[in-house]
């Protein structure tokens, strides 16, 4: 007895479903008591060796997949309050904070205005709201009035406008790796 294929078919999906089953996911919640920086965290990011970073209110963590590295003022943050936080090409780890300035962590150490001649050459008047890399390698910032472009050997070079055209407010960033352009979100 020949049976149609739809028939056939359907038997194949039932015999399917039925061994289906749901599947139970599994997390482990981490919090102060388990060395995070803070309670609140504002963003997450992995960089090239794997170890994911967390941007908290009260500092920044870096996470091994065990341990918690916690890290504040002390340690060179210009700020405790981390709100962006994207990885570049090079291992850089960029952050954005609740206070007009940046900084990134690199090979062991958290370099900011204070202790590094390229971002000592950055004047933001306020905070930071986006950060991106291109293709080269250069890295744009974007704060509300003015762009801030750092090329990849070692130049910083401000905008306050697009085309020669002053712009009023500039929003937010984001790199084009494929055409080596960066997308600005500015004006209307």
């Amino acid at each position: 007895m020949k049976l149609p294929i739809s028939l056939l078919i359907c038997i194949a999906l039932s015999c399917i479903s039925s061994s289906a089953r749901a599947q139970e996911y599994s997390y482990t919640h981490y919090d102060i008591s388990d060395g995070l920086a803070g309670s609140t965290a504002y963003c997450i990011a992995q960089d090239k060796e794997g170890f994911m970073w967390i941007g908290t209110e009260t500092g920044l963590s870096r996470f091994d997949g065990t341990h918690f590295t916690s890290y504040t003022t002390a340690d060179g943050l210009p700020d405790m309050e981390v709100l962006q936080m994207p990885c570049d090409s090079r291992g850089r780890v960029w952050m954005a904070l609740f206070h007009p300035s940046v900084c990134y962590y690199h090979q062991g150490k958290i370099h900011n205005p204070g202790n590094d001649p390229l971002l000592k050459k950055i004047h933001c008047v306020n905070n930071i709201e986006g950060i991106a890399e291109d293709k080269k390698g250069d890295i744009l910032l974007v704060e509300p009035t003015a762009l801030h472009l750092i090329t990849s050997d070692g130049r910083v070079i401000d905008f306050h406008g697009i085309n020669g055209k002053r712009v009023d407010r500039f929003y937010t960033v984001g790199g084009d790796k494929v055409n080596d352009n960066f997308v600005v979100y500015a004006g209307d």
